[in-house]
C-alpha cells in the first residue's frame, strides 16, 4: 500500500498481498475489486493492440492506459483460481474478457465500435489509486474510513433492515460453512443502486460492518 506521498499506485499483485496481510480472503478481495471496477474505481495498465492476422496497433502506448469500464460490466463473477472469463458465446465466442487477477493481467477480443474494427486488446501491470484500494480493503476488514464520530452500522432504519436480511441471506448460504458466502458480496448487492457512487460505498461499508458485528456477537 502507498507509503510515501508519491506513491499514489497500487499494482494488483500487491493489492491481494496487503489483503493476505489484513486477513482477508483473496477470492473475497477480487470480489470487491470487481464491484469497485464495475462502479466507479478506475485501473490503469500497459495496453497493447493487435489486429487479427498478429500485426500490432501502432504507435504503442508509453503510459499506462485506462481499462474501459465496460470490459468490467461484462464479467459477472471470480472464480475459485482468481480469474475471471466472460465469452458473448459459449458455442461460437466471437468476443471474450479474460482476466487474471492477481498478475493483473486482462486480456480481450472486443469489437471497436467507433472504428468497426476487431481489436485484440491486453492490459499489464494493472493497477488503482492507492487510495481507492485502501478504502476497498477497508470494507473488507469491517473497519472503514470514517469522519470522526461517526458510528460503524447502518444509520437508519432502513439500514437495518438491510443488515438483517442480508445477516439471513449469509446463514442460509451456509455462513458458518468452509467457502460460504461472501459479506462483501452481500452488502454489494443489498445497497441501492440509486445512490452517487460515494454514498453507494458508504452505504455498502455500512451494511457490511453491520452484517459482520452480529456474525462476530454470535
Amino acid at each position: 500500500m502507498a507509503t510515501t506521498k508519491s506513491r499514489v499506485w497500487i499494482n494488483f499483485g500487491e493489492f491481494f498481498e496487503e489483503a493476505s496481510i489484513k486477513g482477508i480472503s483473496e477470492l473475497d478481495a477480487a470480489e470487491a475489486l470487481l464491484s469497485a471496477l464495475r462502479l466507479r474505481v478506475h485501473a490503469y495498465g500497459h495496453r497493447r493492440r493487435y489486429f487479427t492476422d498478429g500485426s500490432e496497433l501502432l504507435p504503442r502506448d508509453i503510459q499506462p492506459q485506462r481499462v474501459p469500464v465496460e470490459l468490467w460490466r461484462e464479467i459477472q463473477d471470480v472464480a475459485p483460481d482468481l480469474s475471471s472469463r466472460w465469452v458473448d458465446d459459449e458455442g461460437d465466442p466471437e468476443q471474450w474478457v479474460n482476466v487474471d487477477w492477481v498478475s493483473g493481467n486482462l486480456n480481450s477480443g472486443i469489437w471497436d465500435l467507433g472504428t468497426i474494427t476487431f481489436l485484440l486488446r491486453n492490459y499489464h501491470a494493472l493497477r488503482i489509486p492507492a487510495a481507492d484500494g485502501k478504502k476497498i480493503l477497508s470494507s473488507l476488514t469491517g473497519a472503514p474510513l470514517k469522519r470522526r464520530g461517526a458510528p460503524a452500522g447502518p444509520r437508519c432504519s432502513k439500514e437495518r433492515t438491510l443488515v438483517a436480511l442480508g445477516f439471513d441471506r449469509w446463514v442460509k448460504e451456509g455462513g458458518d460453512q468452509p467457502g460460504g458466502p461472501s459479506v462483501a458480496k452481500i452488502a454489494t448487492e443489498l445497497c441501492d443502486i440509486n445512490l452517487s457512487a460515494d454514498d453507494f460505498e458508504n452505504q455498502k461499508r455500512r451494511i457490511h460492518a453491520g452484517i459482520k458485528t452480529i456474525i462476530d456477537r454470535r
